[in-house]
């Protein structure tokens, strides 16, 4: 029951926080996000990967429990 609740929480959640996480600069070492355009790229590309992991991890252990 809860976990369509979190999925549903998790895309309007997840992309402002990885968009903070690069704008510090704390996660991509040597990276530079001067522009808008770079850190939404960036953003984009850590968020596809993110949801492929929670989707595998979903489809993994819907294999394995159910």
């Amino acid at each position: 029951m809860f976990a369509g609740m979190e999925m549903a929480l998790m895309v309007p959640t997840v992309r402002p926080a990885i968009q903070d996480f690069l704008s510090t600069g704390s996660l991509v070492a040597g990276a530079t996000a001067n522009s808008a355009v770079d850190l939404e790229t960036m953003a984009d590309k850590w968020f596809s990967w993110y949801l492929v992991a929670f989707l595998m991890g979903a489809a993994c252990g819907g294999l394995v429990f159910g």
